[in-house]
């Protein structure tokens, strides 16, 4: 009797498990016919004859999906970008002398200077500066960014190829997206390695569907809100602030954060994040309050070459302001 029972049960639970591989099963043949999840999909690869039109690689560095190919000379977004051999958007490194004095600028598009040319972006508008005012020191400002990096990708350019570089300033451009992980940028959805569920559209729409509430609830449904509040994304830039003032205090370097234009209340949250860790903070909104919008900006949002202009003298002030340039 207690057999019976007992295999009674266990053809119920089959046949329960069964029933729902079958509807999970046709929800996703469903999905993938006539409702196909965009979201997170995984990209098809790039085919290999394409490779070298391309001004982006898959990183060798533990946790960064991809970087910018060394010596490569391309017109891409509206400019030539030209790369060196260390696979920078800036000019070839010459061994440091003692009467240098080295800025490492990292960060993302802002930095690396989408629709203009190298020499227009703001860490070469910086460097220019710098080197009109006189002084015994060359200044070299070296261009750290690439595009869709996120400050948890910042801090390993900082670790792994900034620090070699004996730097003696840094300073991270940060942009209202930089706590974002997600391989949502195209360049990180190309690159990164998807995990198992993103080949499935029926848990990518679940993966959506949590988002969304995950937006609504910890940024009021603004995209950039949530970023800043939702933990899982705001502890990678914590993170990342705690390991870049480590790698810069095992060298006793001083850090300065300049925060592009974004709302008050996220410019307040950064900035007492990043004095918190001991940081300079350089805010962009009162610099660029002093133009209309549309002179500093390129169509897609990016700065435009007086948008970056301004960003340089902004910058280049506070470093005069708080002592930090040699005298």
């Amino acid at each position: 009797m207690v057999s019976t029972t007992f295999q009674s049960r266990l053809f119920n639970i089959l046949i329960l498990i069964a029933s729902l591989c079958v509807v999970l099963l046709s929800a996703e043949i469903f999905l993938r016919i006539f409702m196909p999840v965009n979201y997170l999909k995984p990209r098809k690869p790039i085919p290999q004859d394409a490779w070298r039109e391309l001004i982006h690689k898959p990183s060798d560095i533990p946790g960064l999906d991809y970087e910018l190919r060394p010596n490569v000379e391309k017109f891409t977004k509206d400019a030539l970008v030209r790369t060196n051999s260390y696979g920078m958007r800036d000019d070839e490194l010459s061994i440091k002398r003692d009467n240098v004095f080295r800025i490492a600028v990292i960060g993302d598009s802002f930095t690396f200077g989408f629709g203009v040319e190298n020499e227009e972006t703001y860490p070469s508008v910086l460097e220019k500066l710098l080197n009109e005012t006189g002084s015994n020191y060359k200044y070299e400002v070296l261009n750290f960014g690439v595009g869709g990096y996120s400050s948890k990708d910042e801090a390993l350019v900082v670790r792994y190829k900034v620090m070699p570089r004996n730097p003696d300033l840094l300073i991270i451009g940060y942009v209202s997206n930089d706590p974002e992980t997600d391989p949502i940028q195209p360049l990180h959805a190309y690159y990164h390695k998807p995990v198992w569920w993103q080949h499935s559209h029926l848990l990518r729409l679940i993966a959506k569907t949590k988002n969304n509430l995950d937006m609504e609830y910890y940024g009021g449904g603004d995209y950039v809100s949530y970023l800043h509040h939702y933990p899982p994304k705001w502890e990678t830039v914590l993170d990342a602030f705690k390991n870049i003032r480590d790698a810069a205090n095992s060298r006793n370097i001083k850090v300065v954060v300049a925060i592009f234009p974004c709302r008050r209340e996220i410019y307040n949250k950064v900035k007492d994040v990043a004095s918190g860790f001991g940081f300079i903070v350089v805010g962009m909104n009162e610099s660029f309050s002093t133009y209309p919008l549309r002179e500093l900006s390129l169509p897609d949002g990016h700065p435009n070459i007086l948008g970056y202009q301004v960003a340089a003298r902004a910058i280049r002030g506070a470093l005069v302001n708080n002592q930090l340039l040699p005298r």
